[in-house]
């Protein structure tokens, strides 16, 4: 186990050149939102709360034809996206239902496009049992230290919500570093690049490991440059467009 993220005072423990929690039994497999604005509901109540529950419960997302062990992002979805089907939310609400009520399993709620609320008394109380008790803010990750208090934690097995403005991305390849073998399964995969100056995040996706060797050439000049080396792996629910 590292414990990076609550290491005391003195020389944190070294970490993982990489991580990939979504190879995990407990992490569900990616899925479609459709046409709805309901990203926020799938980054927390999908992805990390069914991750979560799954590591600590031992489940396995990835083997579970019968849709018990995962949970529906409709719950927090028609919870919150003040009865339009096609609304964006934000992380606050979604987490304030999981805490107050818990969430619903998916095969007691599937996700649909319907504005409903469950009307089995069963799925209310079951929801009940998976309340979530803390949530918690990490901030300052553009510093060295918050940054590697989020790979602390993604070393320990847990995965990170976040919103962006994918707009205002650009896309490279992960180039191939001959003078290592850590970025080889990246190598030749799209890294996109977040251009700042916009606070308008506009897509919620699920931080679910990263990759210190992975080489993104930003500059184009086919030179590896300091700041060119380590990338965040990142599952979002795909978008349906017109």
């Amino acid at each position: 186990t590292v414990t990076a993220a609550n290491a005391p005072a003195g020389d944190p423990p070294p970490l993982p050149v990489k991580v990939d929690n979504k190879r995990l039994p407990s992490f569900p497999p990616v899925r479609d939102q459709g046409s709805t604005g309901s990203c926020v509901a799938w980054a927390t109540t999908y992805y990390q709360v069914t991750h979560e529950t799954g590591l600590v419960r031992g489940w396995n997302a990835k083997e579970d034809a019968s849709e018990v062990q995962k949970f529906s992002p409709s719950w927090t979805y028609n919870f919150t996206n003040w009865g339009a089907v096609t609304n964006g939310t934000w992380f606050v609400e979604h987490y304030e239902v999981l805490q107050r009520h818990g969430g619903v399993l998916w095969h007691r709620f599937p996700f649909t496009y319907s504005l409903a609320w469950p009307r089995e008394p069963e799925a209310w109380r079951e929801a009940a049992d998976y309340r979530v008790a803390c949530v918690q803010v990490l901030g300052q990750l553009s510093s060295e230290a918050g940054l590697a208090r989020m790979k602390g934690l993604l070393a320990n097995g847990h995965v990170v919500t976040f919103a962006s403005a994918p707009g205002l991305w650009w896309t490279r390849k992960v180039e191939n570093d001959p003078s290592t073998g850590d970025d080889d399964e990246l190598a030749g995969k799209a890294a996109t690049v977040y251009l700042s100056g916009s606070t308008n995040c506009t897509h919620a996706m699920a931080v679910v490991g990263y990759n210190d060797a992975a080489w993104v050439d930003v500059n184009g000049n086919g030179g590896l440059d300091p700041g060119e080396k380590g990338v965040l792996i990142i599952t979002h629910a795909y978008l349906a467009r017109p």
